[in-house]
């Protein structure tokens, strides 16, 4: 009940949902999304495989750094099922890139099913 109140968003926090799958992880993080958003907040929502998609699509032309600046104003960025699927060498490496840019400037909820140790 503590996130439900968003102050996380305002002491630019990250959230981790760990967990096995069918426990509800993609459920809180959406209900914060949405609350977030009610409360006037700029709220993305991404699957992991959506984000590298997108974040793939800037290798062609370069234009990672414009993309990351356009999500600066996204006050919580939402990445779920992160670990679902592999993520090869490079695309880990645009993933690091942009929870780096978002580190201590916005809020980043991440949803995975993968151990800490994993």
């Amino acid at each position: 009940m503590n996130l439900a109140n968003l102050s996380f968003i305002d002491r630019k926090e990250n959230i981790i949902f760990l967990g096995p799958p069918g426990v509800g992880k993609t459920h809180l993080a959406t209900a914060l999304g949405f609350t977030a958003c009610k409360e006037n907040y700029r709220v993305l929502f991404f699957s992991a495989r959506q984000l590298i998609r997108q974040i793939r699509s800037t290798q062609a032309d370069d234009s990672l750094d414009s993309l990351l600046r356009k999500w600066d104003y996204v006050d919580l960025l939402i990445i779920d099922e992160l670990g679902y699927l592999a993520l090869d060498k490079k695309d880990a490496y645009l993933m690091f890139q942009l929870i780096t840019h978002r580190y201590e400037k916005h809020s980043v909820i991440v949803t995975t099913d993968v151990a800490f140790t994993d």
